[in-house]
């Protein structure tokens, strides 16, 4: 199995989990501004984890309109 084939067969929460070590909580996230838009929204304030989750389940999004 090659490294790209295990990322494939990853889960979500497995994905969460990696992406949550990977990037901390500053300004060079690549989904602060959903955290910054849901920590606003949401009660209780979401955890690092969940946010990566959301953004992983969420549609992809046309690169012009991010």
């Amino acid at each position: 199995m090659t490294n790209f084939e295990k990322i494939k067969n990853m889960s979500v929460d497995e994905m969460a989990d990696k992406l949550v070590i990977t990037f901390c909580c500053d300004y060079h996230c690549p989904i602060r501004k959903l955290c910054d838009e849901n920590d606003r929204s949401l009660t209780p304030a979401p955890s690092c984890g969940s946010m990566w989750r959301m953004w992983l389940e969420s549609e992809v999004k046309d690169k012009n309109s991010q």
